[in-house]
């Protein structure tokens, strides 16, 4: 059970956002962006149907390691550079980071979603903020940061923002596979609030030597529901 109550809040996840910048983070880390996200599970569906989670606590559990884990070790360092480059103008490096994040989806469903989820972001950018070259194949953790470099949100909070939707969006399509009512998933994301705030903190300071991190059991559940005969998401 995630039991980080009370955690002291990394200095660098304080800084005040202007209230331009503050507006684009809410409306990036909305679950009513039209990008697509309610249609995904990331394996929590195949998770359910195996009673692998089958209450609040282990839902909590569930996410707990994944924001710890694939979340603190992959997405966060590499949305920081992602983050840098766009700030740097280098469009080598956007390339080279958007490259590896879709080189660490472990499943073809994951990598679908991201591409999906991405383009579907792209589109509702302004032309004018969007970088003069971009990849091809974009994730949606690129398209992520390039729409909060749009919107000069600082880094900690585009980290923040985004492990937010994340989060938000497993909690309602828990709330769709699993007796969770809406107060009762409320509570959870006030429970993850911590494991947020720890994953964005882990993340961010880690050099390039240890990123990556290995979620074998959450890999599974990605593949399985490739085939999983009923179901209501896409992956």
């Amino acid at each position: 059970m995630v039991s980080r109550s009370h955690a002291t809040v990394p200095p660098s996840l304080l800084a005040e956002l202007p209230g331009r910048a503050l507006l684009g983070l809410l409306r990036l880390s909305s679950a009513a962006l039209p990008v697509g996200a309610y249609a995904y599970s990331q394996g929590l569906e195949w998770a359910v149907a195996q009673r692998w989670i089958s209450n609040a606590r282990e839902l909590a559990d569930w996410l707990d390691g994944l924001l710890q884990g694939p979340l603190a070790c992959w997405d966060v360092p590499l949305l920081a550079r992602l983050h840098h480059a766009l700030q740097d103008a280098d469009a080598e490096a956007l390339q080279h980071w958007n490259a590896w994040l879709l080189a660490g989806r472990g499943t073809a469903e994951l990598r679908t979603e991201d591409l999906q989820m991405g383009a579907a972001l792209l589109q509702l950018l302004p032309a004018d903020t969007l970088p003069v070259t971009m990849p091809q194949a974009i994730s949606w953790t690129t398209a992520f940061a390039v729409a909060a470099h749009g919107y000069h949100i600082q880094l900690p909070q585009t980290v923040l923002g985004y492990l937010w939707a994340w989060t938000e969006q497993q909690v309602l399509a828990a709330t769709k596979l699993m007796p969770l009512g809406q107060r009762a998933a409320q509570q959870l994301l006030v429970q993850l609030q911590d494991a947020i705030l720890a994953a964005a903190d882990h993340g961010l300071a880690l050099p390039d030597e240890r990123l990556g991190a290995a979620s074998p059991g959450w890999m599974l559940a990605c593949m399985l529901h490739e085939t999983q005969y009923s179901r209501l998401f896409r992956s």
